[in-house]
């Protein structure tokens, strides 16, 4: 498990999420907590994504599954990430470009608005990446 989410000091859970749990026995060091400081906006979130694609590439999987929280976008009313929507363009973009099977599960955003357009952002972004993975190869995450 790759997680980018707010800092549980101060966001939902309260009690996990935090970038020292690594997994335990078997799985340790199979999780990896990108805890974000309220107000993240797209230059950080990206920088904490970029890691987060360098970590999936190094483990190559078969598969992902995407646990979409479009909490993140600016404007949610429960989120308290500034994220602009083109933003998911850019993360649909290098997942596409992995060329691996991906299912994404919605689990979060509370804005209707944001809903409308994150969402279609995502997913053409991830069509543009499809379109670019047999050109580019699976190395796309550590491009950046």
């Amino acid at each position: 498990t790759v997680s980018l989410h707010g800092q549980p000091s101060i966001a939902y859970p309260h009690f996990s999420g935090f970038a020292d749990e690594r997994g335990e026995g078997p799985g340790r060091g199979y999780n990896r907590n990108f805890p974000l400081p309220e107000r993240t906006g797209e230059e950080p979130y990206l920088e904490a994504f970029w890691k987060a694609m360098n970590l999936i590439a190094r483990f190559k999987p078969e598969f992902l599954v995407l646990s979409l929280g479009l909490d993140l976008l600016k404007g949610d009313p429960t989120g308290s990430f500034v994220v602009p929507v083109k933003a998911l363009s850019t993360i649909g973009t290098s997942l596409g470009a992995l060329g691996l099977p991906l299912l994404v599960v919605q689990e979060g955003g509370y804005s209707l608005r944001n809903l409308r357009r994150g969402a279609p952002a995502l997913f053409r972004g991830i069509q543009q990446g499809l379109r670019e993975a047999p050109r580019r190869g699976r190395d796309v995450a550590t491009q950046r």
